[in-house]
């Protein structure tokens, strides 16, 4: 899949092509997704960090730990 394809599917879509339904309805959401999860965890561990002024601050630190 191209660049151009990818840009014709935010900017120009058309329904009737496969190609920018797919980009729409499943890579899209996907991508917006990855973006939003990462940065939020990214936020989390800054918090933690500067909360317990520990730059190695890990989770069970605040009680959050995997059983």
């Amino acid at each position: 899949m191209s660049y151009e394809m990818m840009w014709q599917a935010l900017f120009h879509f058309d329904s009737e092509n496969m190609e920018h339904l797919i980009i729409q309805t499943s890579r899209l959401p996907r991508v917006i997704g990855a973006l939003l999860v990462s940065a939020f965890m990214a936020v989390s561990g800054a918090l933690m960090q500067g909360m317990t002024r520990n730059y190695l601050a890990s989770p069970s630190i605040m009680g959050v730990a995997d059983v």
